[in-house]
């Protein structure tokens, strides 16, 4: 889920998401109707959201330290970096155990996801005025 960040601190934040069972949608991409959830059948991957920040177009960010726990093939946590832009986005997620060793994920680069339909126009109600730098805000 992305969402809009605090200003001062990202410009918006990506928070992580998992199946409460994790087998319970085997295959429900493949139907015709995209899969949805409901609250109580997912949790949040606590430690592992990403602060996104603006670099002109596209948001950048990783997550923090050892701050997302893993449990797969022997990863005591993992850490992801991500870039969001116009195109889709792209994921490089790597498990590493508690000495730092790589246990799982590609050594090559991140996974891409494509937008399958267009971005949004923005709203006139979704501007934010200007206020950093010696740039005014009346203007």
């Amino acid at each position: 889920m992305v969402e809009p960040g605090d200003p001062l601190d990202s410009a918006a934040v990506l928070r992580v998401f998992e199946l409460t069972v994790p087998g319970s949608s085997v295959g429900a991409c493949g139907g015709s109707v995209p899969p949805r959830f409901t609250r109580d059948e997912v949790m949040e991957r606590v430690g592992c959201a990403v602060a996104l920040r603006a670099d002109g177009t596209v948001f950048r960010g990783a997550t923090t330290g050892r701050s997302c726990p893993a449990a797969q093939k022997g990863a005591t946590y993992a850490m992801n970096e991500l870039v969001l832009d116009s195109v889709g986005f792209r994921s490089w997620e790597r498990g590493f155990d508690a000495a730092g060793t790589k246990r799982w994920g590609t050594d090559t680069g991140p996974y891409v996801f494509v937008r399958r339909t267009p971005l949004p126009m923005p709203m006139a109600s979704d501007a934010r005025p200007v206020t950093s730098g010696s740039a005014r805000a009346d203007r």
